[in-house]
């Protein structure tokens, strides 16, 4: 590592350095854009034989036919990952999430499961060790939580953490292309890793910080921010981009920025009950609310019970789904060791097929929460099970709030008695039943309509600003 630079003498500050970080981010874009040109990476012979892996090349074939598998199954495994983010336009390049969705733990796990289970090419393996190791990457560089966060709060955890870095600057060292020559993607691993590896040992060793968020280092909010100034003109003058701060500040606190990349909650602005419009629509929702029953009832009676079949990588991600159900229920509910102990998994001979997607998910082994036997058999493939028959032919979301109720007092009865002291089965279901009901409005969502790139991109507004400029000449 000792010919790479990385820092320089502070201008400002004596005997401190002044670190050069590359945006983690950008470079997982453009590691996300040079598999999807066509461009196949040869990993070095020490990887190939750490991981155990027969093949030494990562494809984006890989990915499509994974892909191709994946569309095939209604609970899918990676459901970020669409077909419109391995064809990205030249503005949808710039989009952090759609790298986020190639390169991801879940893409990984999923492609493992059908090469183990599946008998899918062998090859395949090599792209999933690969984007296993790049999403890693990405989780260490961009931490946001005191958990990925570096710290010597747990001496073990930390030194992994380096010692994975470190890896990280020696794989893409001696990464070779199809492709021959040097590439950017490999400059901007190096160097921000070296960066980072630099700046955690100044903060934790020498002045004594507790952890160090390595999210702290990137550019995002400065992009979020320039996208929402942006907004009003993609090339705002001074005079004009005062203004537009001024009135950005102040709408923070009024009301919401239709298309910003901000989340906000459920509750009014205080500007909006000023708004006739927004009172318009409070009396409608008010008037819909009575129409409700019967809009529900023909809803079922449209979409009636049918004979399922379900997929076996369908009820590996289900049994994924059981366990993260009864955590998220553990959560948000008040239960007792009675009603929580019949839920999880304690050391009984269980369907390893089940289980598999979700041992490769979990990277530590001990990070996600296994239901038991019982639970998948008697409580979650029944569910899923009844939501299928009610939502296969369905193409849009019911109105009614109460469809889960609906659902719950459609859930046939069986042998397996929980205690009723916290009432967990119907806790469970309402759980489960909403994590489904939201999958399925993203399902309908991405049917409906071509993912779109992000219209507050700094680069992208502008562009499109000159494209439009163009059109009217």
């Amino acid at each position: 590592m000792e010919e790479w630079v990385t820092s320089v003498q502070h201008p400002a500050a004596p005997g401190r350095q002044l670190h050069f970080i590359p945006d983690p981010p950008h470079i997982l874009k453009n590691i996300r854009t040079s598999l999807t040109n066509g461009g196949e990476i040869i990993l070095p012979p020490w990887f190939v034989n750490q991981k155990a892996l027969k093949f030494n090349k990562v494809s984006i074939k890989h990915i499509q036919g994974f892909l191709r598998e994946q569309d095939l199954c209604v609970l899918k495994p990676a459901q970020k990952l669409t077909w419109h983010k391995l064809k990205p336009s030249t503005f949808e390049k710039m989009d952090v999430g759609g790298a986020m969705a190639v390169l991801s733990r879940n893409v990984a796990a999923g492609m493992r499961f059908l090469v183990v289970k599946q008998n899918c090419p062998e090859e395949w393996l090599t792209t999933a060790e690969f984007i296993d190791f790049v999403a890693r990457w990405f989780e260490l560089m961009t931490s946001r939580h005191f958990q990925t966060a570096l710290s010597h709060a747990n001496v073990e955890k930390y030194n992994d953490a380096i010692s994975f870095l470190k890896s990280a600057v020696r794989l893409f060292k001696m990464l070779t292309f199809v492709k021959p020559g040097w590439k950017p993607i490999q400059t901007g691993v190096i160097a921000s890793t070296m960066s980072i590896l630099a700046v955690q040992e100044e903060l934790l060793e020498i002045l004594g910080f507790q952890f160090f968020m390595t999210s702290r280092c990137t550019q995002d909010n400065l992009e979020s921010t320039f996208s929402v100034f942006r907004m009003k003109s993609p090339i705002p003058t001074p005079k004009l981009l005062k203004s537009i701060i001024k009135a950005t500040s102040l709408a923070q606190y009024m009301r919401d920025i239709k298309g910003s990349s901000y989340q906000y909650d459920e509750a009014d602005y205080i500007a909006d009950f000023l708004d006739m419009e927004t009172l318009d629509r409070f009396q409608k929702e008010v008037s819909a609310e009575e129409t409700e029953d019967e809009e529900e009832e023909h809803f079922f009676q449209i979409c009636g019970p049918k004979t399922i079949f379900i997929r076996a990588l369908d009820e590996a991600v289900l049994y994924y789904m059981g366990g993260y159900t009864v955590r998220a229920a553990k959560k948000k509910f008040k239960t007792c060791q009675a009603c929580v102990e019949p839920l999880l998994q304690c050391g009984e001979n269980f369907n390893t097929h089940l289980q598999a997607f979700q041992e490769f998910k979990d990277y530590t082994g001990k990070s996600l929460v296994k239901c038991s036997q019982a639970a998948y058999d008697f409580i979650f493939f029944p569910a899923e099970v009844l939501f299928r028959s009610v939502f296969s032919d369905a193409t849009e979301m019911p109105k009614s709030k109460n469809i889960v109720t609906k659902l719950i007092k459609m859930f046939p009865a069986n042998s397996f008695d929980l205690p009723q002291c916290h009432n967990i089965k119907q806790r469970l279901l309402e759980q489960f039943f909403n994590i489904r009901l939201r999958a399925f409005a993203r399902f309908l969502k991405l049917t409906r309509k071509d993912l779109k790139s992000d219209r507050n991109s700094s680069m992208s507004i502008e562009m499109r600003h000159r494209v439009d400029r163009l059109d009217k000449k």
